[in-house]
């Protein structure tokens, strides 16, 4: 700034400094990277999110590019009701008061159907010392063995013949895992 008063001449520097900003950060909490859910279950998605030198406007949840919701006060998580099946990249992106933004590292996760086993016959009448085969199958997953085992009489092989005892006093039941 420079005046002139008369013959006298004043000069004075004026030094400013503005401060960066600082983008905010964010990271999901929860759920854990790799986490695995059944089909139709409400997951809570949870985020730590901070601004320096700012406030935290909005976090914004993700799932891929779909918006699942927003908040914008802590505690900074949001559930996400009765999910299909699939395979989900979920992220997080703030923004603080000075407009600026930051997206989580992704948490994947694998939604599934519940497994299921079925055997057949699923019923059956047997006489003494009569044979019967039967078959498991296991349905959405990649563990597709089955064990068999017996309360007490008869007689069962890894592959699911059961052969009745000589003598059958009561009722028997075969049971898989």
């Amino acid at each position: 700034i420079t005046g002139t008063s008369g013959s006298l001449s004043h000069s004075t520097t004026l030094s400013l400094t503005i401060p960066a900003h600082n983008a905010p950060s964010i990271s999901i909490t929860a759920p854990a990277n790799n986490g695995t859910f059944l089909v139709g279950s409400n997951i809570t998605i949870g985020v730590q999110a901070s601004a320096t030198g700012a406030s935290v406007s909005q976090v914004a949840f993700l799932q891929g590019a779909v918006t699942l919701g927003a908040v914008t006060q802590a505690p900074y998580t949001l559930t996400w009701t009765s999910v299909a099946a699939g395979s989900y990249q979920l992220t997080a992106k703030v923004t603080d008061s000075l407009g600026g933004t930051a997206t989580s590292t992704p948490v994947n996760i694998v939604v599934s159907p519940p497994v299921s086993i079925s055997v057949a016959p699923a019923t059956v009448t047997l006489t003494a010392n009569q044979p019967q085969q039967f078959t498991a199958t296991v349905n959405n997953t990649s563990h597709t063995n089955v064990s068999w085992s017996l309360p007490s009489a008869g007689t069962i092989t890894p592959a699911g013949l059961y052969t009745a005892p000589a003598s059958i006093g009561t009722q028997q039941t075969v049971t898989i895992t």
